[in-house]
């Protein structure tokens, strides 16, 4: 009977070195400065993904929404005007209230009138809600492309709404044009001049 002695190993662990990265991968410091570089990117790109509210108080002493200084929050000068950020509108500014003019156009994620009043002569891409003593008015040739939500003081639409009017309150006065699904919640909250294209009545 023959025995034959294995040899044995030891493996000590002592953790990642320098010398073993480089043994195992060429690229060493380009690959970890690509590491930093792309995850620096995303802590970025996260960070503009989050929401930022505007409120409106009208410090640049105009009632046009593109001028600067006239919205607070995110800094001086900083003007809503990506899906990003949602204009708040709560009657700041006194009788300096924000108007879209004709021509202009504006995109938005969110437009929240809770006080004062919008006027929108222009385009403004965003969903609206009005509430509280907010009003909404948008002009002939204006037009809000998205859905509206009109509770609040009331208001008018003589120009377009692309999207589904929801009337919970107040009074609004329709002499345009809505694409989309009117909602009437109460007793006629809405004066239609014109017939909607498709008309729900919840009382």
């Amino acid at each position: 009977m023959t025995a034959s002695v294995l040899p044995t190993t030891t493996t000590f662990q002592v953790g990642i070195r320098q010398r073993s990265l480089r043994r195992h991968c060429r690229l060493g410091r380009a690959t970890e400065l690509v590491f930093i570089l792309a995850t620096g990117a995303m802590l970025v790109l996260g960070g503009q993904a989050e929401a930022q509210d505007r409120t409106w108080d009208a410090g640049g002493a105009t009632t046009n929404w593109l001028t600067l200084n006239n919205w607070a929050g995110g800094g001086a000068g900083r003007v809503p005007d990506t899906v990003g950020e949602t204009a708040l509108i709560t009657g700041g500014g006194g009788a300096l209230q924000p108007v879209i003019g004709a021509g202009d156009s504006v995109t938005v994620g969110g437009t929240n009138i809770s006080g004062g009043s919008l006027t929108v002569a222009g385009t403004l891409t965003s969903p609206v809600t009005v509430s509280g003593t907010g009003v909404l008015s948008i002009s002939s040739g204006g037009a809000v492309v998205g859905a509206v939500t009109a509770g609040g003081a009331g208001g008018s639409n003589a120009g377009t709404i692309t999207g589904n009017l929801t009337a919970t309150a107040g009074g609004l006065t329709n002499q345009g044009v809505v694409t989309g699904t009117t909602t009437l919640n109460g007793p006629s909250p809405v004066a239609c001049q014109r017939e909607p294209t498709s008309l729900t009545r919840n009382r």
